[in-house]
């Protein structure tokens, strides 16, 4: 038996994740998920596998959060990337942010530079947006 117990707060997908990395790195631990809800309940049940960390996310320095940011991605991407991604629940799909106020709002400088397609959208595109907007 082994003197290492470990909680983990939250049964949500990081919590449950984190549970489980840490048997797979402590067998011989005791894991206990403290919760308010599980299952259903959790506030993430199928949040698995999204990156977007918010442009007010912040660590002690400009240097060192860019840098936990490329070190997330890149293990969010090599997982993507891996034969178990589907296992893990982990895909990339597209999307778009938009905003009537700023373009400002929307715009995250953590992840240009950093993503393999990270833009503002055209003229034409926004266009085509609001086309479409009129037919619903």
């Amino acid at each position: 038996m082994s003197d290492i117990h470990i909680a983990v707060l939250g049964a949500g997908v990081v919590g449950l994740t984190t549970a489980l990395e840490l048997q797979t790195q402590f067998r011989n631990a005791r894991i206990t998920i403290l919760a308010e809800k599980f299952k259903e309940d959790t506030t993430s049940f199928v949040a698995a596998g999204l990156f977007r960390p918010s442009p007010s996310f912040s660590g002690p320095n400009e240097a060192i959060t860019r840098k936990w940011i490329h070190n997330s991605y890149y293990h969010w991407d090599n997982i993507r990337s891996s034969v178990e991604a589907s296992l893990a629940g982990v895909t990339e799909l597209s999307g778009y942010m938009f905003t009537s106020l700023s373009a400002s709002i929307v715009r995250n400088p953590y992840l240009e530079g950093l993503l393999p397609l990270y833009r503002a959208a055209t003229k034409e595109e926004l266009n085509l947006l609001d086309e479409y907007s009129k037919k619903l």
